[in-house]
């Protein structure tokens, strides 16, 4: 983990509660040398891989997302998509979702993904999962949206291939993806991110 990497970091997470004091820490380290310096070796092992094991084994709000966000650093000149799956509410455990995803990152078509699982939604309640990733090679969004349709485990718990929804924005880049997969939305989406975050505790998902 480098300086960009921490300064990205903090960037997205550091108006989260669990990282307030770390973000203060690190402003008040820069500040205190002048800058942002080189890291120490000393630096990088006391501070940035245990941040790097931090994000790794504590759950928080978008937990996948956080731990790909170091595979996603410099992929600006790649095609970033963002699609969504959508599912009825009617289960009682989720566990399901996760072996979804990891159905989707075997897929030879995919090259870099991330991920957040959400449950709450201004219009009601089902559980959702967010994806951010990108391809080998380029597709139109319609057949993305056929391709996750296609993976294992997709068609058992949609109610249809409209269930599966990719975004046709292209202006948007990876960075604004990831921000709203990691939480970073509207004041008034706030409190259904807690929600969703004990929820995705509740289910270890």
């Amino acid at each position: 983990m480098n300086q960009q990497m921490l300064e990205e970091f903090f960037r997205i997470n550091g108006h989260l509660p669990e990282w307030k004091e770390e973000k203060e820490s690190w402003q008040n380290y820069v500040n205190a040398v002048g800058g942002c310096p080189e890291f120490t070796p000393e630096f990088i092992e006391e501070t940035a891989l245990s941040t790097l094991r931090y994000i790794k084994h504590i759950k928080q709000r978008a937990m996948p997302a956080q731990t790909a966000l170091a595979d996603f650093m410099g992929t600006s000149g790649d095609r970033v998509y963002m699609a969504t799956i959508n599912y009825p509410d009617k289960f009682t455990e989720y566990s399901w979702m996760n072996t979804i995803i990891n159905n989707i990152k075997e897929k030879d078509w995919v090259k870099k993904i991330a991920w957040v699982h959400e449950y709450h939604t201004a219009s009601g309640n089902h559980p959702h999962t967010h994806m951010i990733m990108t391809l080998h090679k380029k597709k139109a969004p319609s057949k993305l949206a056929q391709d996750i349709y296609g993976v294992k485990g997709v068609k058992k718990y949609c109610e249809g291939e409209n269930f599966v929804q990719v975004e046709k924005d292209t202006s948007r880049t990876w960075t604004d993806r990831m921000a709203y997969i990691t939480g970073d939305k509207k004041e008034d989406k706030l409190n259904l991110c807690e929600l969703d975050r004990e929820w995705r505790d509740t289910n270890k998902i």
